[in-house]
């Protein structure tokens, strides 16, 4: 059987006309002499003119298969015989067979696009490895097969005979940050094979054995490819299943944790404090830095810290005996720069985590950020010495640093007085002075409130309702009869975006205001009459309930003594709406606190009030803000948060994860959403550059007066720059989002990319950042041996190839393939030596 490697250049066989062409246009032309002798002449000229037509015909043919030959040449011919296949050795990683057949085959390669494929060693990428050796069985292929390209990332492969076209397919393969796991699309191929007649099947899977790329999710979807390789079996009795190992044996990797929300804290000063750690099985000592960003994308170095497992014994990484016990160093604080400060727990424990024999040690880290503008402050936190991975060596972070968060307190004469304890609560008069407090409390009688409703104090309806908006939630305390454009004014307020909590006490002399339609739109239910509890209640969480008020005591360590703050009276809530929550009860189990949404926004219902212990015993309604006031302020806080949304606004997401935001009064038809990226790039301007060879540290570059580098845009530590990359397809083309002005949201679906994104509106610049990280587990390097992978393909057995040799023997392993490539060049070399000869001789002395 005769095969070509590279087919395509069969084509160039339409240059054997060209020295037809030539010959017909320089051939020589009879002249016209005038001669005695011309019954010589013609009798001469008869037998050269036979003599020349064999001479030219000899000389183009030798000319025409020169040029035949030398396309064949590089098409690489070869003939393709079948072997005895008891003569062919069996493979010694596996009980099947090695070889191919030699049939017509259909062919799938399957590739592990996750970013694991980027790990380099011995300066190639797992994925170019696998590049290579697809390609090299690609072209060991039987004559007439056809193939398919299948990966991690594409969902829509199709069989092709064309191999130029499947090797430019395998060549575009790039890493993607969404991946499936290898059995998910394992279905979707087996279902490929289908659209083949062919009676031979071949599925070629590449993978480096790490774990997260053979995980399966749950029974169902292991009872998915059970039923789905046995459908198989009974279909395709000739399918073979082949793996090629790419793995690396207790593959060393140093990689940052994503900073997540509460790893950032601010403390006096506007100063933010970040919390991380590097996770490391290397045992080296690894140089973090923090980068910031400004308005125009460029990075500045805001100082460094070094990871250093300098307790670790010798063979920690190899001995899981071994106990890492380990605290770094703190490095001097970087002159010049005042506002940046670095400290380093120390003694503390270093965590391991113990990952197919190879220990990760878990470094803490504490980075302290100084002089942040107001709004979001973006940057990243990067590996500077780089690794074998690149991508978990940066990570990106947005701490939002805005004002404290307005919102207007609403109570009875005297309201400083009766607002006193929930003020304290949400912003304390010293955090405030300090700039530390989360909330700008304004106080208001409901006397001033209601003329303010009215709109006899504003100057226009307009200028009411900006200034109304301008508050994030209304707490409204013991509040009295409302009026009915009151309570449409309120109605108003929330179903656009805002929140209100009402807390009914002694004031509420009629419950009958608080049952009027007008309410009942608004109220998650209505108070019904005074319940009083002479010894004392006390509030109960339901906490299986999944709010954002529970969870945060869901997530207090500690006791928590409920039964320190005794209510002696509280109105009953009765009549509750079907979207109605019941967050708190009583003792007795009746509500305490419900809450429920009104069109954008939400409200909060408690059923007694907060307002200062009276004099006489017989009015006291609670002990709610003096009992164990920690719980009323942890109460208060989560309260707060949740009227006013922030506590589901994360600044920080992982990839594939949406997010909204509320738009408050905007009303932009578009939003913009741009992304800022931050990689490595050697010297020279290459990006990731290999990590394994050796370089030379050289000192960073001057600072200007404020300890930075003089070039913000690019940082030099050592060897290894780091650059604000080229945002991409983002910057380029920015996308576009359209609000959702019904529900006042601004909804941003999944990203893929990694990096710092930022959104701005038509009529504002910067409006919200936030930042986009690979989740951990991505580039976890734990890897799974070959006898756990092979239960997963039963009934089929799986047969293991791990290097190039091993996969060029299986090539060969049932077919004899005899190339004629030195043949044709001898072949080559022998015509041109005849044409030179012929040419020479047969227009000398212009014969």
């Amino acid at each position: 059987m005769v095969f070509f490697l590279h087919p395509v250049f069969l084509t160039a066989l339409a240059c054997v006309g060209i020295p037809v062409v030539l010959h017909f246009l320089m051939r020589s032309r009879p002249q016209k002499l005038p001669f005695p002798a011309l019954r010589f002449l013609q009798s001469r000229e008869k037998n050269c003119r036979r003599s020349l037509r064999l001479k030219h015909w000899l000389l183009l043919a030798v000319r025409m298969a020169l040029i035949a030959f030398l396309v064949l040449l590089f098409a690489r011919p070869g003939f393709q015989t079948a072997k005895d296949p008891k003569a062919v050795p069996q493979n010694a990683e596996s009980s099947a067979p090695s070889e191919y057949s030699n049939a017509p085959t259909a062919a799938i390669f399957i590739f592990d696009t996750s970013v694991r494929m980027d790990y380099v060693f011995e300066n190639r990428n797992r994925l170019e490895l696998a590049q290579e050796y697809a390609i090299q069985i690609l072209a060991g292929l039987p004559s007439q097969s056809v193939s398919a390209v299948l990966s991690t990332h594409l969902t829509s492969p199709a069989f092709s005979p064309d191999r130029g076209e499947i090797q430019r397919q395998i060549q575009r393969l790039q890493t993607s940050a969404v991946s499936r796991s290898l059995p998910e699309i394992l279905p979707d191929a087996l279902a490929l094979l289908k659209t083949s007649a062919l009676k031979h099947q071949e599925i070629f899977i590449f993978t480096d054995r790490t774990a997260k790329s053979w995980e399966m999710k749950g029974a169902g979807q292991r009872t998915m490819l059970g039923s789905a390789l046995q459908k198989a079996r009974n279909a395709f009795p000739n399918l073979r299943i082949t793996l090629v190992d790419l793995g690396v044996p207790q593959a060393p990797n140093a990689r940052l944790e994503i900073p997540e929300e509460d790893a950032f804290r601010m403390v006096s000063g506007g100063t933010a404090e970040i919390r991380t750690r590097l996770f490391s099985s290397d045992g080296k000592v690894h140089r973090v830095g923090i980068f910031l960003m400004d308005e125009k994308g460029e990075i500045q170095l805001r100082g460094e810290l070094a990871a250093h497992p300098e307790n670790a014994e010798d063979g920690a990484n190899t001995h899981a005996e071994t106990d890492w016990n380990a605290s770094v160093p703190a490095i001097p604080e970087t002159a010049g720069t005042p506002e940046f400060q670095e400290t380093v727990e120390r003694n503390e424990t270093v965590e391991r985590n113990e990952t197919a024999g190879v220990h990760e040690a878990a470094i803490p880290l504490v980075f302290q950020l100084g002089g942040l503008k107001d709004g979001p402050n973006q940057g990243f936190l990067a590996l500077l010495d780089g690794d074998a991975l690149s991508a978990d060596n940066v990570r990106g972070f947005t701490i939002q640093k805005a004002p404290p968060t307005p919102i207007l307190i609403v109570a009875n004469d005297p309201a400083e007085k009766n607002a006193f304890f929930l003020r304290q609560a949400l912003a304390p008069i010293q955090f405030a002075m300090e700039n530390r407090a989360g909330f700008d409390c304004t106080i208001l009688s409901f006397e001033k409130f209601s003329r303010w409703i009215h709109g006899s104090e504003t100057a226009s309806s307009e200028a009411l309702r900006r200034n109304l908006e301008h508050f994030r939630a209304i707490f409204l305390l013991d509040p009295p009869k409302f009026s009915i454009p009151e309570w449409n004014r309120l109605a108003q307020y929330v179903n656009s975006g805002g929140g209100a909590a009402f807390f009914p006490g002694p004031s509420l002399g009629n419950v009958k205001d608080f049952q009027q339609a007008e309410a009942r739109t608004l109220l998650p239910a209505v108070p019904g009459f005074q319940a009083r509890f002479p010894q004392g209640t006390f509030l109960n969480p339901l906490l299986q309930i999944p709010h954002p008020i529970l969870r945060t005591f869901q997530e207090v360590d500690s006791p928590i003594p409920w039964d320190g703050s005794p209510v002696f009276r509280a109105w009953t809530l009765e009549d509750p709406k079907p979207e109605t929550q019941t967050l708190f009860t009583w003792s007795n189990g009746s509500p305490a606190l419900l809450s429920a949404p009104s069109g954008a926004g939400r409200v909060l219902l408690f059923g007694t009030p907060i307002h200062p212990t009276q004099n006489d015993s017989r009015s006291v309604w609670n002990l709610l803000p003096r009992g164990d006031s920690w719980v009323f302020l942890i109460l208060m806080n989560a309260a707060a948060e949740y009227l006013t949304a922030e506590e589901e606004i994360s600044a920080n997401i992982l990839t594939q994860e949406a997010l909204s935001f509320p738009l408050r009064g905007l009303q932009d038809e578009r939003f913009t959403l741009q992304r800022h990226t931050f990689s490595l790039s050697d010297p020279h301007g290459n990006k990731n550059p290999d990590p394994t060879t050796k370089q030379t540290p050289v000192p960073a570059g001057p600072t200007d007066e404020s300890g930075l580098g003089k070039d913000s845009g690019t940082v030099d530590h050592g060897a290894v720059n780091f650059v604000a990359a080229d945002p991409g397809p983002l910057r380029s083309s920015d996308i576009t989002l359209v609000p959702d002005h019904e529900h006042h949201l601004l909804g941003i679906p999944g990203l893929e990319q990694a990096g710092n994104y930022r959104v701005s509106g038509t009529q504002s610049e910067f409006l919200r950042g936030f930042s986009v990280n690979l989740p951990m587990e991505e580039t976890d390097l734990q890897t799974v041996s070959q006898e756990e992978i092979r239960p997963i393909f039963q009934p089929f057995p799986a047969a293991f190839l791990s290097d190039v040799q091993t996969i060029r023997r299986s090539i060969s392993g049932s077919q004899a393939n005899s190339e004629l490539f030195h043949w044709l060049g001898l072949l080559i070399l022998f015509l041109l030596l005849a044409e030179n000869w012929l040419a020479n001789r047969f227009y000398r002395n212009g014969t």
